[in-house]
């Protein structure tokens, strides 16, 4: 998992993402980053203190500039109230600039 995924500064976060992306946490097709940080933002503020255990890491596959994959996870929130579970990721990043970018990012979760 990227590093960027504990951090408490959504603009942290947000800088994983292409300035255009397929977000499993929107209505439309395609968002900007400037919405992904305002979602992350929205999580922090209800859950600042947070943990996570990577589960396993699979399906990955390069193509081009692309890669895409699945990751699972289990995690644990604390706030304003609990939450945990695990949430499995289909993702697609791009590498721009000599990094690389989510363009596409979606989760399945499964509460506790």
């Amino acid at each position: 998992m990227w590093h960027n995924q504990i951090s408490n500064n959504p603009d942290d976060w947000a800088s994983d993402f292409a300035s255009r992306v397929h977000y499993g946490y929107a209505s439309s097709d395609s968002v900007s980053r400037t919405f992904i940080r305002d979602d992350r933002a929205k999580l922090i503020r209800r859950y600042p203190v947070r943990s996570y255990e990577l589960l396993n890491v699979t399906n990955l596959a390069r193509s081009g500039d692309n890669i895409s994959g699945v990751w699972s996870f289990r995690y644990s929130y604390r706030g304003s109230k609990l939450a945990s579970g695990r949430a499995v990721v289909h993702f697609t990043a791009r590498q721009m600039g000599g990094r690389w970018q989510f363009v596409s990012y979606s989760e399945e979760v499964a509460r506790d």
